[in-house]
Order: structure tokens, then sequence, then C-alpha cells
């Protein structure tokens, strides 16, 4: 209700008629734990994956997996050294433990239950939370699967441990079984369109996590020690890196040090007060926007913005930005004027 897809709202709401059970796992009372939660469960800040976890341990030792899942379509029953390395050898079942070529080893699906075992006598101290309310969820859960779910979030980077955190409720989903099943987790449909050509390789975070989708942490590492290239400008579009990013020391630090920054956005922030140059964007309802596709609706759609009236202040919208840049620069024979002159 304070995030920025109105659609999900009204599937809440259409699903809470038709019966459907909500719980809010926020350290605040937020809007939608207010009006739509039957369980707020208010964790410590920065708990989150404790919390997960031991909600991943409860669900194990009772027995509330998707087994036939788990071992057809994860990693769950792969065997691991005791000093992490993989086996290469899936065990008959999840909870295997046993010798591989001489050498001690268990399944990954056990080795996460004694990670779970570590934080779930604790989970009160550590996150604030009861007992009881582990055991409510889990049982909500698994009693209601596939039709459950933990939502996979929208943004992910509030604390320390939010790659965790987010990397064990997608576990929760697989647990549960309920990746890509009606009433689960559904992946959505991405449209297969796009206007430009994409090219991923050489990008700073695929040097270090080449399968990564992104990982913005390593351009503010690269601007602080140079490796592996060093980053020297940096262009920001319409981000709050200092409110978004985890490690607030590092992000400001980097902010700090980088030789050259540019923000487009409309209107200041934290960021903007790094910029050597700040570049106002129309807003979304004074500016025309390419059709891209939508990658978060269960639908593949392209989403195409008009504009409902010209611009107040002395505003461009981004394309205009990015194509008169391209254009001084010397990089495009074409403007912005001269591309919307063939619609």
């Amino acid at each position: 209700m304070e995030g920025i897809v109105p659609d999900i709202v009204r599937r809440i709401d259409e699903g809470r008629k038709k019966g459907m059970k909500v719980v809010v796992v926020d350290p605040r009372r937020s809007a939608i734990a207010e009006r739509y939660a039957d369980r707020w469960i208010p964790v410590k800040p920065g708990s989150d994956s404790a919390f997960l976890l031991s909600l991943i341990y409860y669900m194990i030792k009772k027995g509330t997996y998707d087994e036939e899942f788990l071992m057809k379509c994860s990693n769950a029953p792969l065997m691991i050294y005791d000093d992490m390395s993989s086996t290469g050898v899936y065990a008959p079942s999840l909870l295997y433990e046993g010798e591989v070529n001489g050498r001690r080893a268990r399944t990954a699906f056990l080795y996460l239950m004694k990670e779970g075992e570590k934080v779930y006598p604790r989970v009160g101290d550590i996150c604030g939370v009861k007992e009881d309310d582990i055991k409510y969820v889990a049982e909500g859960l698994w009693e209601n699967r596939p039709a459950s779910v933990i939502d996979d979030g929208w943004h992910t980077s509030f604390s320390t441990d939010s790659t965790y955190a987010w990397m064990s409720a997608l576990i929760v989903n697989a647990v549960l079984g309920n990746l890509d099943r009606r009433g689960g987790l559904v992946f959505s449909k991405k449209a297969n369109v796009s206007l430009v050509e994409r090219k991923m390789e050489g990008r700073i975070d695929r040097v270090r996590y080449p399968l990564s989708y992104a990982s913005f942490q390593e351009v503010y590492r690269s601007i602080l020690t140079g490796s592996p290239y060093p980053v020297r400008a940096l262009m920001v579009v319409g981000t709050n890196l200092d409110g978004r990013d985890p490690n607030s020391e590092m992000v400001r630090k980097a902010l700090s040090q980088v030789e050259f920054m540019v923000v487009v956005d409309v209107m200041p922030s934290d960021v903007t007060e790094y910029a050597d140059v700040v570049l106002a964007e129309s807003t979304y309802l004074e500016r025309d926007e390419l059709p891209l596709p939508v990658g978060w609706t269960l639908e593949s759609w392209v989403d195409v913005h008009q504009k409902a009236l010209e611009p107040l202040y002395d505003t461009k919208p981004l394309w205009w930005i990015i194509l008169e840049l391209d254009h001084r620069l010397g990089l495009s024979n074409d403007t912005y004027d001269t591309l919307d002159n063939l619609r």
C-alpha cells in the first residue's frame, strides 16, 4: 500500500474477500499490516534472516516440506563436504549424511537445517518474536500450500543481512514446493520486446559475480580501490543511493570520492548533495515514455506512458537527456527531436 504497484493492493483486497490470510513481518505497523494483517509480527530491524532460518528449521523438523519437489527441482540433496566443497553426488534422501570418496559429507538440506538449529532456540532474543509466531506462520503456509507464499519483496537492501534474508525467503517457497504453481510464487513472463541491443559483458559487477543480475556494491568498491578497474565518473538516474544500499559508510565514502557525478531526478534527495551536476527530469505526467516490457505482472504486457501536460518548469525527459548526451559526445547522429519525428 506504500509501494508503487497499486494493482497488488487490489489483488490483496480481492483475496481477503475470498478468505486469504495475511501475515506481515515488519518492525513497524505498516499500512498493509494495519489494514489487512491477520497477524503482525514486529521483528527487530535487521533480524529477518534469523526469523526465516528459524521458520525453515521448524518446517524441516516437523517434516513439513515438499520432498518430491526438492529432490527433483533443487540442489537440496547435493552432498557437501565439511569444507563446504561439493562432492558432485546427489543423495537418495534429503537428510542423508555419510562418506563420499572416504570423506564425511552431508546434504545441502541437512546443512541448511543445522544453520536454522543455531538460531531457533534464540529467536526470541534475536528477533523479538515468540516461538508461537514461527509455528503460526510455518503451519499456515504448509496447510494452505501451494496457495501460500512469502512475497519476494521489492527493495531488498535495507540492512546488512538483506541478501541472506531474501535467499531464505525464496528457500521457504521452495520448501513449500510452490514455485511457479497456481497460488504460489509464480514467475512472470516478460514480453520479449527490446528497442536497443543489451550488452552485459564487461560490466563491473560481472567480474566478481558473473552470475549476478546486479551487484551495485561493486561500483562503490571500485571507486574506493580502483579494482578491477577505476571508476572516476558516475551517472545516477532516479535513485537515492544513500538511502537505498546497505553499508552506508562505504556508500557515502565512495560518493564523496568519485571524481565526477551527475544525478538525473525529478526532485532533490540525499544523493544530489554529492552531485557535481544535477539534471532536472520531467515528472511522469510531463513526459512521453518509450514502450517497455513490464516484468512484475502475471500477464505479459508492454507499458507506454503518454504525457498529460507540458513541463511546468525547465525540465527534460530522461530520453532527451540521454540522446542529447550521446549526440554531443559524438556517439550518435540522432537527437531526441529527430527520433521524435519518426513517430
